[in-house]
């Protein structure tokens, strides 16, 4: 006998219940392995650990990004007062379930019993989500307070607009201006919302009064970084700059990288990677389709077609009978289309920029799959299509099954588990410069500085005071008049030792040094710096031999 309609809806949220558990069961354990990801260890896990030694918060002009809001990083001083740099990661994982959580909520609200957990799981296994849940990043944070936000002004709208649903909006958008800039996209965008979306029979003053004090919620909640930031004379919506401020690099003086003069982005694209006008125009349409992790060209991340598929049938035309889920929809896809075309234009597009709409797709394609599955018009839809839809669902989740599968082939977490690699051997398997700045905390005295030349600003396993910046170099070389005054010039600026990236220093050698700035480079190698160790491009050398 073939299962009826009903026990078919009832398997469903079963079904999805026993796939989140062992889904969960693999992230914990990608988790559980050191962390090695670029941004954790610039600055998400790096200005925490500073503060710790510290003692308190504190200004810190070569990390730029230390004057960004720090919501969620603030939340990683616990596990790493704890010892414990792993359990960040589970920190930012936990924004990444309450997210979910919060999906199958509102859905099970909306659609019924059997749809809250299908959303969870669809929202969870997104490649993206998979990734940032095993690192100690912000964005998990920022896709948990922007989709809170939006449900409560969906509540809003549906409530008859009480003040309470627009005021918890205008909180829950605050907090994710304080996790990471992005946040102020979706301030603009839900405060526009707010003007727009109200009753068309108010005057414009009450229209602007519900507007106004969405923002003052929000405002309120962010002002902390706002205070802070305008306490050290930054821009206080860093990195946002205004008049009266200087860029946060110009504080650092000397110890910063001179800003370079960017091109526009989709010049950029057409150079770097030989990209057509149309290719480029349909980035907003790629970016669902050719993701891939690790590659600037196709967004450096990946999702996953059900966000762009499915949504499409929740709002193909056709009579509704609802007007305030109307509404709800027009809200999520406005929102989710306005900050897909913001992030578009305003810069070359990255899958983790997409952040705020990751939630906001997932509950759209839940409505799309319900849709199809119940019938156009909410009347019984054949088996046949039943059917499709069940396997369409099914064969694109099956593609985040196989990005699940290479990500543990490229993290390998059992290694570490099982004791094969201690938490040493772990981190120079992925981090080239570990070895290098292992010997140097071992070896070198607690006063020693060192200025690094390409590290790429991942200076959180330093133990000694390090500056990433080969602008203060560059500016060493021009001011010299011999290899003698080069040494002279950095150990005046406090430097005793060099990390150099030799691949990458070799390429700036190349691109901005003539001939007597490479004979002046060449002599002050020989005569001044000493290698110490070295593993792979990276090498640690000792300055000595000049004043200082």
């Amino acid at each position: 006998m073939e299962p009826t309609r009903e026990e078919n809806r009832r398997f469903l949220p079963y079904a999805a219940a026993g796939l989140l558990a062992a889904w969960t069961v693999c992230l914990i354990l990608l988790a559980a392995v050191p962390p090695v990801s670029r941004d954790a260890l610039t600055h998400h896990l790096l200005v925490p650990r500073l503060y710790l030694e510290h003692g308190g918060i504190y200004e810190i002009p070569h990390i730029p990004f230390s004057y960004y809001p720090m919501n969620l990083d603030l939340l990683y001083l616990v596990p790493l007062a704890l010892g414990s740099d792993i359990g960040a990661k589970y920190v930012h994982m936990a924004f990444g379930f309450l997210t979910a959580a919060w999906i199958a909520v509102h859905l099970r609200r909306r659609l019924g019993p059997g749809w809250g957990l299908p959303g969870a799981l669809l929202f969870l296994t997104l490649p993206v989500v998979v990734k940032l849940s095993i690192t100690a990043y912000v964005d998990l944070g920022l896709v948990f307070f922007s989709t809170a936000a939006l449900l409560a002004l969906v509540r809003w709208l549906e409530s008859g607009h009480r003040a309470r649903h627009l005021i918890a909006a205008g909180i829950w958008c605050g907090l994710a201006m304080g996790t990471k800039p992005n946040g102020m996209v979706v301030f603009v965008l839900l405060g526009l919302a707010a003007a727009f979306m109200g009753n068309r029979r108010w005057p414009l003053v009450k229209t602007a009064g519900w507007a106004l004090a969405f923002a003052l919620a929000a405002l309120i909640v962010f002002s902390p970084w706002m205070v802070r930031n305008l306490h050290w004379n930054v821009s206080p919506i860093y990195p946002l700059q205004l008049p009266r401020w200087p860029l946060a690099q110009d504080q650092a003086s000397d110890e910063a990288e001179p800003r370079p003069v960017g091109i526009n982005h989709f010049i950029y694209r057409h150079l770097a990677f030989g990209e057509s006008g149309w290719r480029i125009a349909a980035v907003p349409l790629r970016v669902f389709f050719e993701g891939r992790d690790d590659d600037p060209q196709y967004f450096d991340g990946r999702l996953n077609p059900y966000l762009l598929i499915f949504p499409l049938a929740a709002l193909w035309p056709g009579r509704r009978r609802d007007p305030v889920h109307d509404r709800e929809l027009y809200l999520l896809a406005g929102f989710s289309f306005c900050y897909l075309m913001i992030a578009f234009f305003g810069t070359d597009m990255r899958i983790r920029y997409l952040a705020p709409i990751y939630g906001p797709l997932t509950i759209l394609g839940v409505y799309g799959i319900a849709r199809l599955a119940r019938g156009w018009r909410d009347a019984a839809a054949p088996a046949w299509r039943r059917l499709a839809v069940g396997g369409l669902v099914t064969l694109l989740l099956v593609l985040n099954a196989v990005y699940l599968s290479g990500l543990f082939q490229r993290v390998r977490p059992l290694d570490y588990l099982s004791g094969r690699l201690d938490r040493d051997a772990y981190l120079a398997r992925h981090l080239a410069e570990y070895p290098v700045l292992q010997y140097a905390n071992a070896n070198l005295a607690p006063e020693a500085r060192i200025l690094a030349l390409y590290l790429g600003n991942r200076l959180y396993y330093s133990r000694r005071h390090t500056v990433d910046g080969i602008g203060i170099f560059a500016r060493a070389m021009q001011a010299a008049g011999g290899a003698e005054d080069v040494c002279r010039r950095l150990r005046q600026a406090g430097f005793t030792h060099l990390i150099v990236r030799h691949d990458l220093f070799a390429k700036w050698v190349e691109n901005n040094c003539d001939e007597a700035c490479r004979q002046r480079l060449g002599d002050f190698a020989r005569q001044y710096l000493k290698p110490l160790h070295r593993n792979g491009p990276y090498e640690l050398l000792a300055m000595a031999g000049c004043g200082g």
